[in-house]
């Protein structure tokens, strides 16, 4: 039997997580531009998503549990296929489209966070040459030693 409340739990981390995607594949958009203001917003739903998310994961496992599930005895899928009287076990469905789409997030998330490194590294890299600091990639001498650049100035000296 599924216990009360758990099919509306379940949608609404569904709907949660769909928008999570939509707002992180956002983001990727408003990475290749320079608008700070589109990406402190974006990043201010994300975090709001992300507590909404957390928050139903703490009443599902609250619910999951009064319903008789142990967690780490036996996968949730299968628990939930074993008890899932609703119609077109729709508590088995809802709960396999959340973890399809929670790993789109996950891996949207992983390709943001290489094109915020990628940005980093240029803009490191830009305020060297401009400070004319030293760049941290360091070039190597035919024997694989590291060479020390010729002394550099910074570019409004040049």
């Amino acid at each position: 039997m599924t216990h009360p409340g758990l099919p509306e739990l379940f949608e609404a981390a569904l709907s949660d997580t769909s928008r999570l995607l939509a707002t992180l594949e956002e983001e990727f958009k408003a990475l290749s531009r320079p608008d700070a203001t589109t990406i402190e917003e974006i990043v201010a739903r994300k975090r709001s998503l992300v507590a909404n998310l957390e928050e139903e994961s703490v009443r599902r496992a609250a619910i999951l549990q009064a319903a008789g599930y142990a967690e780490g005895t036996t996968d949730l899928q299968t628990w939930l296929n074993g008890i899932d009287d609703t119609p077109d076990r729709r508590l088995s469905r809802l709960w396999q489209d959340f973890t399809f789409i929670l790993r789109k997030c996950q891996k949207q998330n992983q390709i943001n966070g290489r094109v915020i490194d990628v940005n980093r590294h240029r803009v490191h890299d830009a305020l060297c040459i401009l400070r004319g600091t030293e760049l941290d990639c360091g070039l190597y001498d035919p024997h694989g030693s590291t060479q020390t650049p010729v002394a550099s100035r910074p570019i409004t000296m040049a």
